[in-house]
């Protein structure tokens, strides 16, 4: 039998996973912008869906045929790397 939960433990939540997903007036201003050009950021404590929202936005973009770009930042320089030496790998 397939799996028929409907949680997500952990990570970002599956643009395609309407029944978990809680939509927010986050949702509908970052869309907004996005659609405008107009640089935004998402600043929130950790495990609020930060990353869902961005993933969810990206999906209806592409879908409107705008060319999404996500940058994750984690993945650049090392823990090791002064201020100086991160941006230069940026």
């Amino acid at each position: 039998m397939a799996d028929q939960s409907i949680y997500t433990v952990g990570g970002t939540v599956a643009p395609t996973e309407d029944k978990t997903y809680i939509y927010r007036r986050a949702d509908h201003e970052l869309l907004d912008l996005c659609r405008k050009g107009v640089f935004a950021y998402v600043l929130t404590s950790r495990q609020t869906g930060k990353s869902s929202l961005m993933v969810r936005t990206a999906k209806t973009l592409e879908e409107e045929g705008i060319i999404p770009v996500i940058i994750d930042l984690t993945k650049i320089g090392t823990a090791k790397a002064t201020v100086e030496t991160w941006y230069v790998s940026f």
